[in-house]
């Protein structure tokens, strides 16, 4: 297994924001296919699958300089920013446990990301 050179920034949310209302999850079968509504007050922790709304949570964003190592999925988003990958969204105590060297990072009212 090579090593690879990774970097994590932690982008602060609200769970009210447009990205977390109308969304699904598809279940998909043999058979058939359902797609499920997810609530939009139920926004989950990836780690501890605690329900973080109302309250801000981090969006953890993944920014590779070498490959993507085997456990983070290939199904992942590009922002289209340098390369960096939208991972999935975690409450305070679980980004500080999982991602303690991650970089903290707040979107301004214009839109510009900053740390």
């Amino acid at each position: 297994m090579t090593e690879t050179k990774e970097e994590w920034r932690a982008v602060l949310m609200s769970t009210k924001d447009y990205a977390y209302r109308n969304r699904t999850v598809d279940v998909i079968s043999e058979d058939d296919s359902v797609s499920i509504p997810i609530p939009d007050d139920e926004v989950l922790c990836n780690a501890c699958n605690q329900n973080i709304y109302p309250d801000n949570g981090w969006m953890m964003e993944y920014k590779d300089t070498e490959g993507i190592p085997s456990f983070v999925d290939s199904d992942i988003e590009d922002n289209d920013d340098e390369g960096w990958k939208t991972y999935d969204i975690y409450c305070e105590t679980c980004q500080e446990k999982y991602f303690p060297d991650a970089q903290k990072c707040i979107v301004d009212d214009s839109g510009v990301l900053s740390p």
